[in-house]
């Protein structure tokens, strides 16, 4: 008798456990041919550049706004969106995506995606982007850098990004390791 009711109670809890959990919404993390396939289905797709504004000025997805969990006027954004529709997210990495992510879900948000490798991603696989960077490194001189230097290490980051910020140390370990034998070429 106390097995059956202790094996009612383990699968009562587990479907409410279940209902509880789709009743938040989906969210999932999806590479980048997805992403794009599934915002390209979209007639005006809900797209959020999760980073900062000053991040956002520098280069984003065509048709983003830019808001996340600190911005001022977060309410506001998330009051412009329909919850029945899909929302896209990207960042740098996951963190703040995630984050963003998870308070929609709460809230009602039936589909949430989340952009695998952010938008380095996106950028490094050809998707369209506004860019306002005033440096940019062309495939000429980029040629020239490999074909004038024995060794070239390519440090594809950004200011704002905090993993980005702890390879500077191992970097400059590199250099001195290798001396003028090695050309460290840092794109933003």
């Amino acid at each position: 008798m106390k097995n059956k009711i202790l094996k009612n109670s383990i699968i009562t809890f587990m479907l409410v456990f279940t209902i509880a959990g789709f009743s938040q919404g989906n969210s999932a993390n999806i590479l980048l041919d997805a992403f794009y396939s599934k915002i390209k289905s979209q007639k005006n797709p809900q797209i959020i550049d999760a980073r900062g504004s000053d991040e956002f000025a520098l280069n984003h997805i065509e048709g983003a706004v830019n808001f996340n969990l600190k911005s001022e006027d977060y309410e506001k954004h998330v009051a412009a969106l329909n919850p029945s529709q899909p929302v896209f997210i990207y960042s740098i990495a996951a963190y703040r995506s995630g984050l963003l992510s998870t308070d929609l879900a709460k809230r009602g948000f039936n589909e949430v995606y989340i952009l695998e490798g952010g938008i380095a991603s996106w950028i490094g696989g050809g998707k369209p982007f506004y860019s306002n960077l005033k440096s940019k490194l062309s495939i000429a001189e980029y040629k020239k850098i490999l074909t004038d230097n024995q060794y070239v290490l390519v440090d594809i980051g950004s200011k704002y990004c905090a993993t980005c910020k702890t390879v500077k140390p191992i970097l400059e370990d590199i250099r001195s390791q290798y001396g003028g034998k090695l050309k460290i070429s840092k794109l933003n």
